[in-house]
């Protein structure tokens, strides 16, 4: 019932970051670097990750796509034979913040 939901309060909720975890470095990777990590699901896109890998493979020089995280399509990422792919498993927080700082793009 949208009445009933208009006469709610709404809250906007934001995904937040620690600064001290997650800041700022200039030292970025060589080559160019994309950078995924979370959940590895069907709903986040990983075979568009991998098609994206592909194209950046037949197309391009000096970039590499990072991924790092675990869940059902895991497996693809690991037994994809690329030279711009990197799939680094799963990985505790304070081990993503640097390669978070160091990628030029994230995903």
């Amino acid at each position: 019932n949208i009445k009933a939901l208009h006469d709610r309060e709404v809250y906007l909720l934001r995904n937040g970051f620690s600064e001290k975890l997650f800041g700022y470095t200039e030292e970025k990777y060589s080559p160019f670097t994309l950078v995924f990590h979370g959940n590895l699901s069907v709903y986040q896109g990983i075979d568009t990750i991998i098609k994206l890998a592909d194209e950046l493979e037949r197309t391009m020089e000096d970039v590499q796509i990072v991924v790092v995280g675990k869940g059902s399509e895991a497996e693809k990422l690991s037994q994809k034979k690329s030279n711009v792919l990197r799939y680094l498993g799963p990985k505790q927080h304070h081990e993503i913040s640097p390669i978070i700082q160091k990628a030029h793009v994230g995903l």
